[in-house]
């Protein structure tokens, strides 16, 4: 961690540059950032591996943490470095150049960072490329707007948050929902709680993982993004521990737009215009129950989707390559298909774009469905102990490929909120 005392706001950021902040974000180049730093009577440290010889020809791209409109400092920021130039002024392409610089307060006004008299939340990242902590929340009470803004650009910009210490029931599990987005049923396929319909029981031996006999594994067996068979899959979700393992039952996530981004340019190009099949079925390998097999025969989901998504919030690529529900590439031969997904599949789950994930008692995640594939823990079959979580997802849009085309449904009807 480089330690850096930083500048006050915004405002003076935008006021140098003249550029517009979106979404927390501004770009300038390193002498505004220099003059920025200069205005609060600080100066600007670069690290050792900053290509000062360069540095004329750089921007930067500056990310603030919170962004307290009124708040004295900023408590903790990043940039990133681009060499690449533009002849309009844009912003020059995500290409990183060191990677990520964390900045802290080397000292603080006070120990918290304030905003209208109210403490503004910490958010750790937990990895380089996905997954972030939040601390200074309390979950179980309603969230002022400007809190529930800034856990909803952590999310997007982390693609998973986590928050401990949260013992939440289902009512106050689902009044914390219900400030992100309408509720989809807890599971659309498996069912719901009878008091709260937007409650999933994700047991240890809940029916989805009823089976006989576990098919063939693979690197990528049972990585998946919920629900991506159904035409509008949920647009996030939302898990809290309540019965957690001493040890073991950890959930990892993968960060799809990074997945994407670290494709040669030739293989982006080439699957930027592919669509593929998502069907909620098991694979053919398995063995199933006949009571398991009734429930997914009664609420059959086929869609075809872009195998790259645009995100629509952040406008960011995604390889929507869900290894538990796609189960083919439109227009290839059954043997190139079979190829591709696998290469993109094993490519995708690289341990460099996860995060994992401990729980505790009170544990509870909220991840973006629509960047992020998650892997369920196995090994909690190996012992004894119980496990009993509960989810709850968000309603989410047609997916939307590059070429600006939407999925199409095939066989189901699109998920309706409770």
């Amino acid at each position: 961690m480089l330690l850096l005392p930083l500048a006050s706001s915004f405002e003076r950021l935008e006021a140098i540059t003249g550029k517009h902040t979106q979404r927390g974000q501004a770009v300038c180049s390193l002498q505004d950032a220099e003059t920025l730093f200069s205005l609060s009577g600080e100066r600007l440290k670069l690290p050792d591996e900053f290509p000062v010889e360069q540095s004329e020809s750089l921007k930067l791209r500056i990310i603030s943490r919170y962004l307290p409109r009124h708040a004295p400092y900023v408590k903790r920021m990043a940039y990133r470095c681009h060499t690449t130039q533009t002849t309009d002024g844009s912003p020059p392409p995500l290409t990183p150049l060191g990677g990520w610089f964390m900045f802290a307060l080397t000292s603080p006004p006070q120990s918290g960072c304030f905003k209208e008299g109210k403490t503004v939340i910490e958010i750790r990242p937990m990895s380089i490329h996905i997954g972030a902590e939040i601390r200074g929340v309390d979950l179980t009470q309603p969230l002022a707007p400007e809190t529930v803004q800034e856990i909803r650009t952590a999310l997007l910009q982390w693609k998973v948050v986590f928050f401990r210490d949260q013992r939440l029931n289902h009512q106050q599990q689902t009044d914390f929902a219900r400030q992100f987005g309408q509720l989809t049923p807890g599971h659309v396929v498996f069912g719901n709680d009878a008091t709260y319909p937007a409650i999933y029981s994700v047991a240890k031996h809940r029916m989805a993982n009823r089976h006989q006999r576990q098919g063939a594994m693979k690197p990528w067996t049972g990585w998946h993004t919920d629900i991506t068979a159904a035409i509008n899959p949920p647009a996030a979700s939302i898990l809290r521990g309540e019965i957690v393992p001493p040890y073991g039952g950890d959930t990892q996530w993968t960060n799809l737009v990074v997945a994407y981004e670290n494709l040669s340019s030739t293989l982006q190009g080439f699957i930027d215009g592919l669509r593929a099949v998502h069907r909620y079925a098991v694979p053919q390998t398995a063995q199933d129950t006949e009571e398991y097999n009734e429930l997914v025969r009664r609420r059959t989901l086929v869609s075809e989707h872009p195998l790259v998504r645009v995100h629509p919030e952040t406008g960011e690529r995604a390889l929507y390559c869900s290894p538990s529900f796609l189960k083919s590439i439109v227009d290839l031969t059954p043997r190139e298909s079979e190829q591709l997904l696998k290469l993109l599949w094993e490519h995708a789950i690289r341990p460099e774009f996860t995060v994992r994930f401990k729980w505790e008692p009170g544990s509870l995640a909220f991840w973006d469905n629509r960047s992020t594939a998650h892997l369920a823990p196995r090994d909690i079959f190996a012992t004894d102990f119980d496990r009993q979580f509960y989810r709850i997802t968000l309603m989410g849009d047609t997916p939307v490929g590059v070429d600006g085309k939407e999925s199409v449904s095939i066989v189901g009807d699109p998920i309706t909120p409770v």
